[in-house]
């Protein structure tokens, strides 16, 4: 995740705020096309995860470890 979106971060200020709102997005999207609530719990326990905005942001330590 953090090498995809390394570009968009450093370059094109990707930042908590556009997470957030591709996350809500795509719940929304996914409850228009009748997503069942089970799996709707599970994609948002993902999404909201602290650990996997910090790596979409590049913000994880490990990542950062990697770099060295």
């Amino acid at each position: 995740m953090c090498e995809a979106h390394k570009e968009l971060v450093e370059k094109q200020g990707l930042n908590s705020e556009h997470f957030d709102a591709v996350a809500e997005d795509l719940m929304e999207t996914l409850k228009e096309m009748g997503v069942s609530q089970d799996l709707l719990a599970e994609v948002a326990a993902v999404a909201a995860a602290p650990q996997h905005k910090k790596d979409v942001l590049n913000r994880s330590t490990n990542w950062k470890m990697l770099q060295v």
